[in-house]
């Protein structure tokens, strides 16, 4: 399993985004070893909810769109950054995915991801 970068200047947008380690660990093995390539935490987290759609070409992962659209550079780079970062962990090569990100008043946090081939 590759280590996902934290691309935060300060270090915490990692944490933010791993907050369930274990379920994202046990997640990405599985998405690996070709696996049902789904995730969702099960504890709901409280803020607004965005789909973050994802084309990913040679472990590169580009984000189409953000549904709806943050209001701000702040929220929408933290956003690309912790999901990028879900699928450095978990491996994903190629093909889009669609992340379900909520906006808590801690940061970003994932509640569900689908990968597709």
């Amino acid at each position: 399993m590759r280590v996902p970068r934290d691309r935060s200047p300060d270090g915490t947008e990692l944490a933010h985004a791993l907050q369930d380690l274990s379920s994202v660990e046990r997640w990405a093995e599985l998405a690996a070893t070709g696996g049902t390539p789904s995730f969702a935490v099960g504890a709901p987290a409280e803020g607004p909810t965005f789909n973050v759609e994802t084309e990913t070409v040679d472990g590169m992962h580009s984000v189409s769109r953000i549904v709806p659209p943050p209001a701000g550079e702040a929220e929408r780079t933290a956003m690309r950054s912790l999901v990028r970062s879900l699928l450095d962990l978990a491996g994903h090569e190629a093909g889009p995915a669609r992340t379900q990100v909520v906006l808590t008043v801690a940061g970003p946090k994932v509640v569900a991801c689908s990968l597709h081939e």
